[in-house]
């Protein structure tokens, strides 16, 4: 294998290597949110820490079933009519009030959350550790199959 053949697949590797860092930071990273009105997307997995001296109002909303878990309370998505422009075929919908504290969401894909309060409060979302570790692994399996392929295409292109 010629000396520039032996670069190009070094330069692959680091490729590899940072994109896959960067995927999986941007998508276990933790969101801290403020304000009277806070809005994002979670999925089962994740947990919500709530800071509020009053409680608060959310308003969730997924295409699946989802439940959210505080101790012995669940809030949980009821099926409903979806809206006039959802594509899906399926609709769940939550409203209720939300207490101070981490809130785990239990079941869920994409759920879209509001939450609305009369005073300014904070919310951090972070994964739980076990979605921590199962994103690495899975990141790693794709990151190390896309590098093999890398190198055997190199192989190919660059036979002697």
């Amino acid at each position: 294998m010629s000396k520039g053949a032996k670069t190009g697949l070094w330069i692959w590797s680091v490729v590899v290597l940072v994109v896959t860092g960067a995927i999986l930071y941007s998508n276990l990273k933790i969101r801290t949110y403020s304000g009277k009105e806070v809005a994002f997307t979670t999925s089962s997995g994740w947990y919500v820490d709530v800071n509020t001296v009053n409680p608060i109002r959310i308003e969730a909303a997924d295409s699946v079933y989802f439940r959210i878990v505080q101790g012995e309370t669940h809030l949980y998505g009821v099926p409903e009519t979806p809206p006039l422009d959802y594509a899906g075929d399926e609709y769940f919908r939550l409203e209720a009030q939300l207490q101070e504290g981490r809130w785990k969401v239990a079941d869920g894909s994409s759920i879209s959350i509001e939450l609305i309060g009369e005073e300014t409060f904070s919310v951090t979302h972070f994964p739980t550790t076990i979605t921590v570790t199962s994103d690495i692994v899975v990141g790693a399996v794709i990151g190390l199959v896309v590098l093999l392929v890398g190198f055997l295409i190199g192989a190919v292109v660059f036979d002697d």
